[in-house]
């Protein structure tokens, strides 16, 4: 079962639990960390023969260990947590299913929220922002799995970090737009690492035609396709994808548990988005 695990090899007479859970396997082995993985193989070895509940547990377990390592919470915790989760797997599938569900209750959910609207390129965020954008971008894509799911392509900023004093990005953007928006996931895409060497700072128009179309080597992800269907690249357009992108990710992962009340405080909220 380990191995079936970390090698996304799992097989079963179902064809579609089994692409479903070799791809939930390979997500999980995303994470950076493997406080999950007992849990897992513990799932598997009480209930090998019924794909539906296995799917069911990793499609929640997935979702338990990426809220954890995006909100950061401590080691003792996660701890607890897992603890938990593998006596519940001892009492039946059903209350392992349900427990992994609600062992990401709304403190945590709150949390995951926040952090996902946040300037997810910098700081804290950078043990998790290859993750985030690689599942959102699947997330975008048709049938659930993108190009990038096996590439790991590199992060591009749309909007420049250090735009050029003379550029046209200085025309469309103020420094308190730029600092605001730069690192937040509605600014960025995915490109090839040697397509990313060249973009550099050029004006939107020269960039978008350059090096995410005429570029042959860049493979068509749907987070970098969205980008190709706009004119221009403004502060506007950076949060309405952010409005979408946040919210995609909230609809995946089922954060149901953050109040949808507290959207006024995310960063596509025009008052917001105007601080």
């Amino acid at each position: 079962m380990f191995e079936q695990i970390k090698k996304a090899s799992f097989v079963c007479s179902n064809l579609d639990h089994q692409r479903k859970i070799r791809d939930l396997c390979s997500w999980l082995n995303e994470i950076d960390n493997n406080d999950w993985l007992p849990s897992a193989i513990y799932f598997l070895i009480k209930y090998p023969n019924n794909s539906d509940l296995i799917l069911k547990f990793l499609t929640q377990l997935e979702r338990l260990a990426a809220g954890l390592m995006i909100s950061r919470t401590w080691r003792k915790e996660r701890d607890k947590i897992f603890s938990a989760l593998i006596s519940s797997i001892k009492e039946s599938p059903e209350l392992a299913i349900s427990q992994a569900h609600k062992s990401l209750g709304k403190g945590i959910c709150t949390k995951v929220v926040k952090a996902l609207d946040d300037k997810i390129y910098e700081g804290k965020a950078k043990p998790y922002r290859n993750y985030v954008l690689l599942r959102l971008d699947s997330e975008l894509a048709d049938g659930g799995k993108s190009p990038s799911f096996d590439r790991k392509p590199t992060i591009e900023h749309i909007l420049p970090q250090n735009p050029n004093a003379n550029s046209q990005w200085r025309y469309d953007w103020n420094e308190s737009e730029i600092k605001y928006w730069v690192h937040r996931l509605g600014n960025l895409a995915f490109l090839s690492g040697k397509a990313n060497a060249k973009a550099k700072n050029y004006d939107f128009f020269k960039k978008k035609n350059e090096y995410f179309i005429s570029n042959s080597e860049v493979p068509v992800y749907p987070i970098t396709t969205k980008v190709l269907n706009e004119s221009f690249w403004t502060p506007e357009v950076v949060q309405r994808f952010q409005k979408e992108y946040v919210l995609k990710l909230i609809k995946l992962w089922e954060l149901d548990e953050y109040s949808i009340s507290q959207q006024a405080k995310l960063s596509f909220s025009p008052q917001q988005a105007q601080q």
